[in-house]
């Protein structure tokens, strides 16, 4: 890895790697209709780094699958579907009268 400052400036120096930090949610792989291995991992990484020269930054970098996953729309999701609320959808299981309490 080389500082771009650095470069620019036309200088050498070292690069330290910092802390990391990682989201964690899960998303399981999974097989398409036509048996293709997909994995849609949604989670992320950042790292951050300095040189020798006192120059600091961050890198952030996020999975991808062969299909084009997150970039294309199109692709098959691994993710549960939730439908949409209407008032059919709710039921009511108890109350609670909170005008006497």
């Amino acid at each position: 890895m080389i500082c771009q400052k650095c470069k620019a400036e036309g200088k050498k120096s070292r690069v330290t790697p910092g802390p990391s930090t990682r989201t964690c949610m899960y998303s399981p792989p999974f097989y398409d209709e036509e048996g293709k291995y997909h994995d849609h991992d949604p989670n992320s990484s950042s790292t951050s780094y300095s040189c020798s020269n006192g120059h600091t930054w961050a890198e952030s970098s996020r999975s991808s699958c062969w299909c084009g996953w997150p970039n294309d729309t199109k692709a098959p999701s691994s993710a549960a579907v939730v439908p949409e609320n209407d008032a059919s959808d709710i039921l009511i299981t108890s109350t609670t009268d909170k005008t006497n309490a």
